[in-house]
């Protein structure tokens, strides 16, 4: 990916990615995360908040490959 992208960049990079995932048939989550004051935010920061982005798009694969059960 190139730099200087906007978030609806990334966003669309990523659905086209999570698009492409279902024809192969595989799952990879994906988090990111910027800022244009890394001097303000901080690279730790900045990691922890793609981390959690990531963790959150694991969380929706999963229940979307989940199938739902109702009793």
């Amino acid at each position: 990916m190139k730099e200087n992208k906007n978030k609806d960049d990334i966003d669309d990079y990523i659905q086209a990615f999570q698009e492409k995932q279902k024809e192969l048939n595989v799952s990879i989550a994906v988090g990111y995360a910027f800022t244009e004051n890394i001097k303000e935010v901080g690279y730790e920061k900045l990691i922890i908040r793609a981390d959690k982005k990531m963790y959150k798009n694991k969380k929706q694969i999963k229940e979307e490959e989940s199938p739902t059960v109702i009793c």
